[in-house]
C-alpha cells in the first residue's frame, strides 16, 4: 500500500524511481501469493516483503514526487475508532478513492496499469479502471477488504463517515490529499461509497433481470391466491358457515405453511449468497436439511389435524356450525401437509438460484387441478355427489399431490444443477447447520411469531361473529391479490440481493436496495388502487348478510392503506435485511409490534372493551404502520450488509 500511491503519481519525474517503484509492486503482488500458498516459502516471500515495504515507507520509491497518503488519513481513523488492522483498512478505502480520482489524469493511472498488471487496452479510461479493478481483486486474492462492508466494522451510517470526514479536514478548514485536494464534502463523497455514480450499473439490464425473476414470482402469488379464492368464491356460494369453517381451519395450515416459508427464507439467506460464489455443493447440503426439517414439521402438523380437529377449530371460533364444517375440511386436507412440505422447500430454494419458471409451472398446475376438482365435487357435478367443504379439501389434496409429483420429475430428470442428495437429509454438516441455526432460526422463530399473529387476529374477528369473518376471509383475499406483486419484490430482493452480497458487491447491493424499495412503494400504491376497485364487485358476487357487507367495505378501506406499508415493510424485512443475514431484527420487530401493541389493543378492544367490529378491526391492523419507520431506521444503518458465507475449506 506504500508501492502504490507512489507507483501510479507523478509519473513524469524521476525515470529510475518509476522503475525502482514498478519492481517494487510485482515483488510484492508474487511474494504476497507466495506467502499464502507454500509454507517453505514463507521465509523468502516474508523477506521480500518487508524490504519491499521498508523501501517503499522509508520514501527512496517516492524520492522527487509529491505523495498521496489520503487513503493513510482515512486509515488511521478506521483503525483508531473500530480497531482495526492499518493494511486492512488501507485495501478497503484505497478503490473507493482511485475511482473518485482517476478521471482527472487517467493517463496515469492507465500506466500504472500497463507497467504493473501489463495490461495491452489502448484506452487510456478503459486500462485505468481495468487497473483498479485489477489491483482489488489482488487484494480480494490475499483476503483482504476492498470495501468497508469486507471488515468487521460493516457498512457505517452516513453520521459516522460524515463526523471521521469532519475530523480528516479539521471541521472544513483545511484540504487534504495530493492527487486531488478535498474538503470535507468531496471527502465525505469519496468515503461513504453509498452513491451510484461511479458504479456504472447499467439500470436497463438491472431491471431486465429484477422483472425476469419479480414476474414468474408474482403469477406464482397470484396463483397461490387463485387456489386461496377458487375456495372461497365456491364455498361462498353454499354458505356463510362452509365458508367460515373452511377459513377458519386453513389458518392451521397457514400457521405451517409460515413455518416452511421461515426454513426455506432462513436456508435462502444462506443459499443465495452461496449461489453468488456458485457453491453448488454447499447448496445441496443447505437443501437436503431443509428437507429434513420441513417434513419433520408437517408430520406432527398432520397428526394433529387428524387426531384433535375439533380442539383446533374451538382456538378460533366458539360456532358449533362453523366448528363442525372445520374440522371435515381438516381430516381430509391434513394429508396434503407431506406434500406441502416437499414442494415448498424446492422451489423455494430453486428461487434463491433463479430457477424461478418451475414454480410457475407448479403452481399453474395446481390451480388447474384444484379449480377442476372443487367444481365437480363442491357441486356435485359430472354425476358426483356434492360434497360441500369436504370436496373443496379433497381438491386441494389432489393439487398438492399434483405439485410434488411434478417436482419430483423436474428435480430428477431436469435439474442437472442442484440435486436432492438424500445421504445430505441423513448426513447434516454441522458447520453448515451451526450457521442455518444461526441465520435460520430467527427466520423461522419471526415467521411462526408473525403467522401465530395473524392467527390470533383471526381468532379475535372469530369471537366478534361469522359476519365478520366471512367479510374477513374475503378481505384477506383481496390483500393477498393486491400484494402478488410486492411479494414477488421482496422475494427477487432477498435472491437478488444474496447473490450479490455473495459476490462481495457491497456498494451495488446498496445501490440495488434502493431501487427495490421504490418498487415496493410503487406496487404498494397500485395495490390499494385494486383493494378498493374490489370492494363492490366483492359485495354484488358473494352471497353475504347486510351486516357482512357493511364490514366488508370497512375492512377493505383499512387495507388499502395497510398494503402500502406493508409492501416497503415487508421488502425490507423479508428481502433486504434478510439478504445480508439481518435476520433477527425482523424477529424482535414482529414481536414486539404485533404481540406488544395491535395484537394487544385489538384483543383488549374486544374482550374488555366491548368496542365495535370497526374499532378491532383498526386496531388489528395497525402494526404495518408501526413498523414503517423502524425499518427504514435500520435500512439506513447498513447493519444488514454483511457476507454470510464460508470457504469450502471450512465446510
Amino acid at each position: 500500500m506504500y508501492s502504490i500511491p507512489q507507483r501510479k503519481l507523478y509519473l513524469e519525474k524521476t525515470r529510475k524511481k518509476k522503475r525502482y517503484s514498478k519492481r517494487n509492486c510485482d515483488r510484492c503482488c508474487k511474494s504476497g501469493h507466495r506467502y499464502l500458498g507454500v509454507l517453505e516459502e514463507y521465509y523468502d516471500a516474508m523477506s521480500e516483503i518487508m524490504w519491499c515495504g521498508s523501501i517503499s515507507h522509508n520514501g527512496i520509491t517516492g524520492l522527487g514526487r509529491p505523495k498521496d497518503f489520503l487513503c493513510h488519513k482515512l486509515g488511521h481513523q478506521l483503525g483508531a475508532k473500530f480497531d482495526e488492522a492499518h493494511g486492512a483498512t488501507l485495501s478497503a478505502v484505497w478503490g473507493s478513492w482511485a475511482r473518485y480520482v482517476y478521471h482527472l489524469d487517467e493517463a496515469r493511472f492507465a500506466n500504472y496499469g500497463r507497467k504493473v498488471w501489463n495490461m495491452d487496452e489502448e484506452n487510456d479510461e478503459k486500462t485505468s479502471v481495468a487497473a483498479i479493478e485489477k489491483t482489488e481483486e489482488f487484494f480480494r486474492s490475499l483476503h483482504m477488504p476492498t470495501c468497508l462492508g469486507d471488515m468487521k466494522m460493516g457498512v457505517q451510517p452516513d453520521e459516522v463517515l460524515k463526523e471521521m470526514a469532519g475530523k480528516a479536514t479539521a471541521g472544513d478548514t483545511m484540504k487534504v490529499g495530493a492527487f486531488q485536494k478535498m474538503g470535507e464534502k468531496s471527502y465525505m463523497r469519496f468515503i461513504k461509497r453509498q452513491t451510484t455514480d461511479n458504479l456504472n450499473i447499467d439500470w436497463h439490464a438491472f431491471y431486465r433481470n429484477v422483472f425476469a425473476l419479480i414476474i414468474p414470482m408474482a403469477l406464482q402469488n397470484l396463483i397461490n391466491v387463485g387456489v386461496t379464492a377458487v375456495d372461497v368464491m365456491m364455498l361462498g356460494r353454499v354458505g356463510e358457515k362452509v365458508l367460515s369453517g373452511s377459513s377458519l381451519a386453513g389458518q392451521i395450515q397457514f400457521i405451517m405453511m409460515l413455518i416452511f416459508f421461515g426454513i426455506t427464507s432462513g436456508a435462502t439467506v444462506l443459499t443465495a449468497q452461496y449461489w453468488g460464489k456458485k457453491d453448488i455443493r454447499t447448496i445441496e447440503k443447505i437443501l437436503g436439511m431443509g428437507l429434513t426439517i420441513s417434513l419433520a414439521i408437517a408430520v406432527i402438523f398432520m397428526t394433529l389435524a387428524l387426531t384433535i380437529p375439533g380442539p383446533l377449530m374451538r382456538i378460533f371460533t366458539s360456532d358449533p356450525e362453523v366448528i363442525a364444517e372445520g374440522v371435515k375440511y381438516l381430516r381430509i386436507v391434513g394429508i396434503s401437509y407431506l406434500f406441502i412440505a416437499v414442494t415448498q422447500v424446492y422451489l423455494n430454494i430453486m428461487r434463491s438460484i433463479e430457477r424461478v419458471m418451475i414454480a410457475t409451472f407448479v403452481y399453474f398446475m395446481s390451480l388447474v387441478v384444484n379449480a377442476i376438482m372443487n367444481a365437480i365435487l363442491i357441486f356435485g357435478l359430472l354425476g358426483f355427489p356434492a360434497l360441500g367443504i369436504q370436496g373443496a379439501a379433497i381438491g386441494t389434496l389432489c393439487a398438492r399431490m399434483t405439485e410434488t409429483l411434478i417436482v419430483l420429475i423436474y428435480a430428477h430428470f431436469m435439474n442437472q444443477d442442484v440435486k436432492i442428495r438424500p445421504r445430505f437429509m441423513i448426513q447434516i454438516d454441522r458447520v453448515l447447520a451451526k450457521d442455518y441455526l444461526i441465520y435460520a432460526m430467527p427466520v423461522v422463530l419471526n415467521e411462526m411469531m408473525w403467522g401465530l399473529g395473524v392467527s390470533a387476529n383471526t381468532a379475535v374477528i372469530g369471537h366478534l361473529g361469522s359476519a365478520a369473518v366471512a367479510s374477513n376471509s374475503v378481505a384477506q383475499v383481496a390483500r393477498q391479490l393486491a400484494q402478488v406483486v410486492v411479494f414477488g419484490i421482496a422475494n427477487a430482493t432477498a435472491v437478488y440481493l444474496g447473490k450479490t452480497i455473495g459476490e462481495r458487491k457491497f456498494d451495488y447491493a446498496k445501490a440495488y436496495a434502493k431501487r427495490f424499495i421504490r418498487l415496493a412503494l410503487i406496487m404498494g400504491c397500485c395495490g390499494a388502487c385494486v383493494i378498493l376497485i374490489c370492494a363492490p364487485i366483492a359485495n354484488t358476487f358473494l352471497v353475504l348478510s347486510p351486516e357482512a357487507k357493511e364490514y366488508l367495505y370497512m375492512m377493505f378501506g383499512v387495507m388499502s392503506y395497510f398494503v402500502i406499508a406493508q409492501a416497503v415493510n415487508t421488502t425490507l424485512v423479508v428481502g433486504v435485511f434478510r439478504s445480508g443475514g439481518d435476520t433477527r431484527f425482523g424477529l424482535i420487530l414482529d414481536v414486539s409490534t404485533m404481540w406488544g401493541f395491535s395484537i394487544l389493543l385489538g384483543a383488549v378492544a374486544a374482550f374488555f372493551l366491548h368496542a365495535s367490529v370497526p374499532v378491532v378491526y383498526i386496531l388489528l391492523m395497525s402494526d404495518e404502520l408501526v413498523k414503517l419507520p423502524l425499518t427504514l431506521k435500520r435500512y439506513r444503518s447498513y447493519k444488514w450488509l454483511k457476507d454470510v458465507t464460508r470457504n469450502n475449506l471450512e465446510i
